[in-house]
């Protein structure tokens, strides 16, 4: 073969060919609907039950249970009131990272909450579940 052959790629436009592209390109869009669709469709988390609340200076400490119905890896936990994000975190003297449980009935550690009450919050649960987006899950209310 001489060093100025050139090779011809042959590409065959197939249904199944146009539909793989198809879905590569609708990636942009897909992608933020993702997570809160299959939180919905397919929540990691039962609701959430507040099983105790103390007062403490500028907010709460207040545990839940809940169950973990698939198991997935807890990637991050927020909090807000009407979209304004609202401190939520691990009291002092926990450990200060998540931890990944298994399925079944959870009772969580005693998490600090920057509000005063409950009412009006909303709080989520973001999992990865598989490797392309990541699941949110409304908890609360």
């Amino acid at each position: 073969m001489s060093p100025t052959a050139k090779f011809a790629v042959q590409f065959t436009w197939t249904w199944p060919v146009m539909i793989v592209l198809l879905i590569i390109a609708m990636i942009p869009v897909y992608g933020p609907l993702m997570p809160p669709i299959d939180g919905t469709l397919a929540p990691v988390t039962s609701k959430i039950t507040f099983i105790e609340q103390r007062a403490v200076d500028n907010g709460l400490v207040a545990r839940m249970r809940y169950t973990k119905n698939r198991d997935c890896e807890i990637v991050g936990v927020a909090m807000d009131r009407h979209g304004i994000p609202i401190e939520f975190e691990p009291i002092a003297g926990s450990e200060n990272r998540l931890t990944t449980r298994g399925t079944g009935l959870q009772v969580s550690r005693e998490w600090f909450t920057g509000a005063d009450k409950l009412d009006d919050i909303r709080l989520r649960f973001i999992h990865r579940c598989n490797p392309l987006w990541l699941t949110v899950t409304v908890v609360y209310p």
